[in-house]
């Protein structure tokens, strides 16, 4: 009920979601399931996130770190540690959000998720171009599509092809 509530996206039902997803870390705290409760964590940052209450997403986010670490689930640990770098880039703190998405993209390869890591590759080239850091970001999405031709395509990597086609064009190469 509380994803159906999240899904539906307006304020009053991710206000409805955040009360459901709250309720449920009591019986997961006194069961001791750590995954649970950080699957729990992230949500929670994410609803907060939408809600544009990004200091309380961030303290969430930050809060299933550990459940996730205690419970070995290297994906979940990835997907906060993902939002957490977008979280941080939002808000200006660009290095910081750079060095969130580069812990969360070593645990991606680290577990074999072509997905995670194509989407913190791509998060990383567009952060150095806010940077103004073009070949950096030339580089990271070179990456994308390298992640994607060894491994299911993905909307990432089409997601950085039309970024990288004017970046290489201004840097006189040809993307061919």
């Amino acid at each position: 009920l509380g994803l159906q509530l999240a899904i539906e996206g307006s304020r009053a039902s991710l206000r409805k979601a955040i009360d459901k997803f709250e309720l449920a870390r009591g019986p997961l705290q006194s069961l001791n399931i750590p995954a649970g409760e950080g699957v729990v964590l992230c949500a929670l940052g994410i609803f907060h996130s939408l809600l544009e209450e990004n200091q309380k997403a961030i303290e969430k986010l930050d809060q299933s770190l550990p459940f996730f670490q205690k419970a070995g689930e290297k994906r979940g640990e990835g997907a906060s540690l993902l939002q957490l770098g977008l979280l941080h880039s939002k808000l200006g703190e660009m290095e910081k959000g750079l060095d969130y998405l580069k812990r969360a993209l070593l645990l991606f390869h680290e577990v074999g998720e072509p997905q995670g890591e194509a989407t913190a590759l791509g998060l990383i080239g567009t952060l150095y171009v806010f940077l103004g850091k073009r070949e950096e970001m030339v580089d990271y999405y070179n990456k994308v599509l390298e992640v994607s031709r060894t491994s299911a395509p993905s909307e990432s990597a089409a997601a950085a092809l039309p970024e990288l086609g004017p970046i290489y064009k201004l840097m006189g190469l040809n993307l061919m």
